[in-house]
């Protein structure tokens, strides 16, 4: 600095220097943070900060959010926030240039966006033919929001409760292979199909003898013919007949799954003959047992015959039994497992008259016994 000092006549020059000490200047934060975020949206803020000192600075994290990273290297701060994460966070980094500091404050508000339901329930994907069924869908919302669910697609032999959410059933024969299953799992919002496959695993049915032995009385050097006949549920299976025990004068003449029992009894044969023809699929057999009475040659019985008619055929509501004898009757009925369903009884009468309205039209067995004496056939329900 110069300043020159005169009287008009002369001057002097007043020359000096003035010196400028620094002092520090505290670092300058010159970017605005972004205050809203979006759940399950990335979150990206990069920080500007300027010293004029031209000081290195320090940046130390406060207070942040655990779905939150800050890199001091790139100044990023950066996340994706879930559901969880809806709500306002605090965050907090110190700016430091070694002798100053200032804290970046601020908040970030992350709104929430409607979150589609989860099914967290794995289905059984297979069941045996004539086994239950079942399986309970389990779903949840994150969001909290009510959970609708619609069937769009089932087969005829399951069934879904929308209360409980069981889906439930049980196959049969006719339903062995794979079936396709979609239930409809909305929020109100945002709908997701539960998708899957059931497969029905066949399992052996029994074969059914559908005929019935004709009258059990016959005379020496009468023809005695019973054609026998028998189905089974499962496709394929090809059923052989079979008696081990056959009288001397009776012969099984196989043909065409239908074979033929056959024989005429000689006077040596009179008197009551137990018969057993047995069916088997490959897998399984049953038994159809039953007495031929031949009779002596003056015509008295050697056993009286135990059923002399049965009607209507096929049965309806109700059928009736008439018996060749009287005493202590026992009548069961059976369906197609062996299970008994029905029993009936009665003493001194020739005649039973069978209530059959709570069964559904089907195949079923009987079973009678009349004074200890018993035999069994087939009854059709229409």
């Amino acid at each position: 600095v110069t300043i020159r000092v005169s009287d008009g006549l002369g001057h002097i020059d007043h020359h000096f220097q003035i010196t400028v000490v620094n002092v520090n200047d505290p670092p300058e934060l010159i970017s605005s943070p972004l205050l809203i975020g979006t759940e399950d949206e990335e979150y990206l803020y990069k920080l500007e900060v300027r010293d004029i000192d031209g000081d290195s600075l320090d940046y130390t994290v406060a207070i942040l959010p655990h779905w939150l990273t800050f890199d001091g290297i790139s100044r990023l701060l950066s996340g994706i926030p879930g559901n969880e994460q809806v709500g306002i966070h605090q965050v907090d980094i110190h700016i430091s240039d070694g002798v100053e500091a200032i804290d970046h404050k601020f908040q970030i508000t992350v709104t929430n966006v409607n979150d589609a339901p989860e099914v967290l329930s794995i289905p059984a994907i297979s069941v045996k033919e004539d086994e239950i069924y079942n399986y309970t869908l389990i779903a949840r919302d994150v969001d909290g929001d009510p959970i609708d669910y619609s069937v769009l697609q089932l087969p005829d032999w399951l069934s879904f409760n929308d209360s409980t959410l069981v889906l439930s059933g049980i196959p049969g024969n006719e339903h062995v292979g794979i079936h396709q299953v979609s239930i409809s799992v909305s929020d109100g919002m945002v709908a997701i199909d539960h998708q899957f496959q059931v497969a029905v695993i066949n399992v052996n049915d029994l074969p059914v003898i559908t005929s019935l032995p004709p009258s059990s009385a016959l005379r020496p050097e009468q023809l005695y013919e019973y054609q026998i006949t028998a189905e089974d549920e499962d496709e394929g299976d090809v059923l052989t007949f079979y008696s081990a025990d056959l009288p001397g004068w009776l012969q099984l003449i196989q043909g065409n799954g239908s074979p033929l029992l056959t024989g005429t009894p000689a006077f040596s044969d009179m008197g009551s003959h137990t018969v057993h023809i047995m069916v088997n699929d490959g897998t399984a057999e049953v038994t159809q047992e039953f007495s031929i009475e031949v009779l002596d040659p003056t015509g008295s019985p050697a056993g009286e015959r135990l059923i002399e008619r049965v009607y209507p055929i096929p049965a309806d509501n109700f059928v009736y039994f008439e018996f060749g004898i009287s005493g202590v009757v026992t009548l069961k009925l059976f369906d197609i497992t062996g299970k008994v369903i029905k029993e009936f009884h009665s003493t001194g009468s020739y005649r039973m008259k069978l209530d059959l309205s709570d069964l559904t039209g089907n195949l079923y067995l009987f079973q009678l016994d009349i004074n200890g004496r018993t035999m069994v056939g087939k009854l059709v329900k229409k």
